[in-house]
């Protein structure tokens, strides 16, 4: 049987950010929230083998799930590698310090923009001031996962993915990752 090198999990689709871009603020009136039982994801655990990644993301902040630690402590005694996207939010000194101490293996965080007023014009409910303060704290610690940066492709965006870049570079984060978006509802985000 083929090992898979990558498994990724949908841990929640609850997020407290309201991004104009999203499926779950587009689609809010059909939406349903929830977070993965834990027994549905125990069943990816058997999967894992030395050296394969388990990627915690999803169309919701990973950060919220109550045992999002539990799942990343389980793929880690698999000797899997472990790593979640979030929208940096919850990623406070607390949050930072546990992802150390159980060794993810590398945090993306999602931003819309290295502006400001047009990070929120984007992600409303995601003031980005504060994850990025807690993007610099996260790149203090050490030892500590790799760190990056993810930005959804946008017509009101693109201009500006070299300030992502340079930002990067600046709270010492280790990549950039500019992707398409892989769920368009409308054509304002195409």
């Amino acid at each position: 049987m083929i090992t898979p090198r990558i498994i990724q999990v949908e841990v929640t689709t609850t997020c407290q950010a309201r991004c104009k871009f999203c499926p779950r603020t587009l689609l809010k009136d059909s939406w349903i929230s929830r977070h993965i039982e834990w027994d549905d994801f125990i069943h990816v655990i058997p999967t894992v083998k030395k050296g394969v990644l388990v990627h915690l993301q999803g169309w919701g902040e990973p950060l919220l799930h109550p045992r999002l630690w539990d799942m990343a402590r389980a793929v880690k005694q698999r000797q899997g590698k472990v790593s979640l996207t979030t929208n940096g939010l919850l990623l406070d000194e607390a949050a930072s310090r546990e992802i150390c101490r159980i060794g993810f293996d590398f945090i993306a965080v999602s931003l819309a923009d290295a502006i400001p007023h047009a990070h929120h014009a984007l992600r409303t409910g995601a003031r980005l001031e504060p994850i990025l303060s807690n993007v610099a704290f996260l790149c203090g610690l050490k030892p500590r996962p790799r760190v990056h940066f993810v930005v959804q492709m946008m017509k009101s965006n693109m201009a500006r993915l070299p300030a992502v870049v340079e930002l990067a570079a600046k709270l010492g984060a280790d990549r950039v990752i500019a992707s398409n978006l892989d769920c368009i509802v409308n054509g304002e985000v195409d």
